[in-house]
C-alpha cells in the first residue's frame, strides 16, 4: 500500500501545480474583463456613473419636493450600499450635522437629488432621535466608510506594489450606490492614466478617518494593462 499512497500523493501535487495557474489566469481574465466594460467609455464621461463631486452637490428634497439642505457626505458599506447620507440640512435650520438613514428613512434617489419621504415639520420632530442615533449611523463599524474619506486613499496590490490613488467615486447613475472608483494609476513608467476599478474588488481598510483600498495581483496588473492601452 506504501507505493500506491506515494503514487496518489504525487498525482495530487502535481494536479495541484496544473490547476493553479489556470484559477490564478481565469481571474486575471476576469479582471481585465471587469475593467474592460468599467473603461469602455471614459469613466469620466460615461451616463451610466455619477462621479463623487456630483453627488456630493446633491440637493436634498421633503416630501413635497421643498430643498430642505445638500449633501455633505455619503457613508458606504464594503459592497457599495449607501448606509447614510450626511447633512445638516440648513435650510430647516436644526443646527446640527445628522446622518440619515438610507433605509429606514426610505430614502429616494430622483436624477440630481435625494427625497425624503417626510415633511419639514415632521422632519424637525424627528430630529432629536437623529441626534440620538449619531454614533450608530455615522458608521462606526469597520466596514462603514466615508466617501470623503475614499478621495485620495492609496490602492495597492496584494504584493505591495501601490498602483495610484483614489480621484473619484463612481456611483450609479441614479446615485443609488457605488459602483466603481478611479484611480489615478501612477506606477513604472506608468503616470497620470485614469482607470475606473470595480468598488466590490477593493478591499477597504479605515484607520483614523484613512482608507486604504488592497486589490489582487491579478487585478493590479489588469489595471497597469488597461492604463498603458
Amino acid at each position: 500500500m506504501k507505493p500506491f499512497k506515494t503514487v496518489f500523493v504525487c498525482g495530487l501535487f502535481a494536479v495541484a501545480l496544473l490547476v493553479a495557474p489556470i484559477t490564478t489566469h481565469a481571474q486575471d481574465v476576469r479582471a481585465l474583463e471587469q475593467l474592460s466594460d468599467l473603461n469602455r467609455i471614459n469613466p469620466k464621461q460615461n451616463p451610466a456613473y455619477e462621479t463623487s463631486d456630483e453627488i456630493l452637490n446633491r440637493k436634498i428634497l421633503d416630501r413635497k419636493n421643498y430643498v430642505i439642505g445638500e449633501v455633505e457626505d455619503v457613508t458606504l458599506r464594503q459592497n457599495g450600499t449607501i448606509v447614510s447620507i450626511v447633512s445638516d440640512l440648513d435650510r430647516l435650520r436644526l443646527g446640527n450635522t445628522v446622518h440619515l438613514d438610507f433605509r429606514e428613512m426610505r430614502i429616494q434617489t430622483l436624477s440630481d437629488t435625494y427625497a425624503l419621504a417626510m415633511e419639514d415639520d415632521e422632519l424637525k420632530d424627528f430630529y432629536p432621535q437623529l441626534l440620538a442615533n449619531m454614533e450608530t449611523a455615522s458608521g462606526t463599524e469597520d466596514d462603514v466608510l466615508s466617501t470623503r474619506n475614499l478621495i485620495g486613499s492609496k490602492i495597492k496590490a496584494e504584493d505591495g506594489r501601490t498602483l495610484g490613488e483614489v480621484q473619484q467615486v463612481m456611483f450609479s447613475s441614479n446615485g443609488g450606490r457605488a459602483a466603481g472608483l478611479l484611480i489615478e494609476v501612477n506606477i513604472g513608467t506608468t503616470r497620470g492614466e485614469y482607470v475606473a476599478i470595480p468598488f466590490r474588488t477593493t478591499k477597504l481598510t479605515s484607520e483614523y478617518s484613512k482608507i486604504t483600498g488592497t486589490i489582487s495581483n491579478g487585478m493590479a496588473d489588469a489595471i497597469i494593462e488597461v492604463a498603458k492601452n
